[in-house]
């Protein structure tokens, strides 16, 4: 059960979104009617999509319907939840002396599913050929999602060098 809350927490946290102590118990394991705001939502959102990780393990591939849905499970109640992105948007980095650069430009809009699918593709290659670790090949997958950024950004966050 920690494990739920510290995942759910912190993962959200590193996004920009956070609650109050107190409520954590209460947002992570009551009932939706509870919920006080976007932050709230966002991380039940999370234990959300961990439940479904959790329990459904067995059934669920990598696929571009099980990336969409987990995405609407941890964004409920968005007009976009578990839809690629429609607009181009670029990370942008802001360095510590209050300048800032592209950190990396993402995926065009229209070239989103195409290029996600080459990513499942080429995972799911590398893991049949054994060619590298399945630990190296998620984390070569991860960043590659990361690259491709498929869906809109929540908030108007950068990131922040310090």
């Amino acid at each position: 059960m920690f494990s739920i809350i510290e995942s759910a927490v912190s993962s959200n946290r590193i996004e920009g979104v956070s609650i109050d102590d107190k409520r954590i118990g209460t947002v992570i394991f009551g009932n939706s009617t509870n919920l006080r705001d976007r932050n709230e939502e966002e991380v039940r959102g999370y234990r959300s999509a961990l439940d479904l990780i959790h329990n459904q393990s067995e059934k669920l591939t990598l696929s571009i319907e099980t990336i969409c849905k987990l995405h609407s499970l941890i964004r409920p109640n968005i007009w976009d939840s578990g839809k690629f992105k429609e607009d181009a948007g670029d990370i942008i980095e802001i360095y510590a002396d209050g300048s800032s650069g592209v950190r990396f430009k993402t995926v065009a809009p229209d070239q989103v599913e195409s290029t996600l699918n080459a990513a499942i593709k080429g995972y799911q290659a590398v893991l049949q050929d054994n060619r590298v670790s399945p630990l190296i090949a998620l984390a070569a997958f991860n960043l590659d999602f990361l690259c491709i950024h498929p869906f809109r950004e929540i908030t108007s966050e950068k990131l922040r060098t310090f």
